[in-house]
């Protein structure tokens, strides 16, 4: 049986210039949650991809029902999460029919706790990554002395 790997940082995050500053973000000492906190644009990015998501299901049902619906811009929000107050930008459509499930209209927190989760599984995963990456320095530096 095949054993299971672990997902890596750069599966998680693939793009490497934001990978290596939340990195050097955390090495540095900066704050993980916060207004400037390394997993606050993280959190942002992952509302802002759900909610496109959302649109996206919400658009092709309606089409499926012959209801002509199309995308319509977005808007800007901000909302109140664990990591400090996010900027988002919901998409709209054409009809004004969609209603988002992670943050509701008029609302201003996120539904059911989700930012709690995904901060909870970034911050296991980075404390990994970054846990191999100071081992394996320490590793060289002591091959280093010794020689």
């Amino acid at each position: 049986m095949k054993r299971k790997r672990k997902p890596r940082l750069k599966d998680i995050i693939p793009n490497d210039e934001y990978r290596k500053e939340i990195e050097q973000g955390l090495l540095s000492g900066k704050n993980w949650i916060g207004k400037d906190g390394v997993f606050s644009t993280l959190l942002q990015s992952v509302v802002d991809a759900s909610l496109e998501g959302e649109l996206d299901h919400h658009i092709q049902e309606s089409n499926e029902l012959d209801q002509s619906n199309r995308r319509n811009g977005h808007g800007k929000k901000k909302i109140k999460t664990t990591a400090g107050e996010l900027e988002i930008h919901p998409p709209r459509d054409r009809n004004g029919t969609f209603t988002p499930s992670i943050v509701e209209k008029r609302s201003k927190l996120i539904k059911g706790g989700i930012d709690e989760i995904i901060i909870a599984l970034y911050a296991r995963v980075i404390q990994q990554e970054i846990s191999i990456a100071y081992y394996s320095r320490c590793m060289v530096l002591n091959i280093l002395q010794q020689q």
